[in-house]
């Protein structure tokens, strides 16, 4: 058996979905055991990919973190915020 290298790759079977296309229905990939992961070419544990998506998300939040405090808006209010294209009228909608 060999040691994976901490990295997860995408299986290459099922493109890291963990199904692959059957006659009438989707199939668990027989690979990567239908995680979707492999380490090392061993199917991934459901702790090792556990452990990849709480880092993901970890940076996630100090990513939207740091753009918070640099006062960048995110999401639908970035619409609504005065720019200085908009001009001496302010924002205008066309309406």
């Amino acid at each position: 058996m060999t040691q994976g290298n901490g990295f997860l790759q995408p299986c290459e079977v099922c493109v890291g979905q963990g199904t692959t296309r059957g006659v009438f229905f989707d199939l668990d990939c027989t690979r990567c055991d239908g995680i979707g992961w492999l380490d090392g070419g061993q199917p991934a544990t459901a702790q090792q990919v556990g452990r990849l998506l709480t880092v993901a998300l970890q940076r996630t939040g100090l990513l939207e973190q740091a753009l918070i405090r640099r006062g960048h808006v995110l999401g639908p209010e970035r619409d609504y915020q005065d720019h200085p294209r908009d001009g001496v009228g302010g924002h205008r909608t066309g309406d």
